[in-house]
């Protein structure tokens, strides 16, 4: 086996490696993301079953 063609699987390697570090990045991007999505639809939840009961107080 000669040196160029293990050379080049050890450069396809890390690339392929710095691609899915890549990717783990932006998912967790996005993971965090939808968490964030999920706070502020629970918080705003939150606040519309509030206002309706004092609504509904003073109905």
């Amino acid at each position: 086996m000669t040196a160029a063609p293990v050379e080049g699987a050890h450069a396809l390697v890390g690339e392929v490696a710095e691609q899915l570090r890549d990717l783990k990045r932006r998912v967790n991007f996005v993971d965090n993301d939808v968490h964030q999505a999920r706070d502020l639809a629970a918080e705003a939840d939150s606040r519309s079953l509030v206002t309706e009961t004092i609504v509904a107080g003073f109905a």
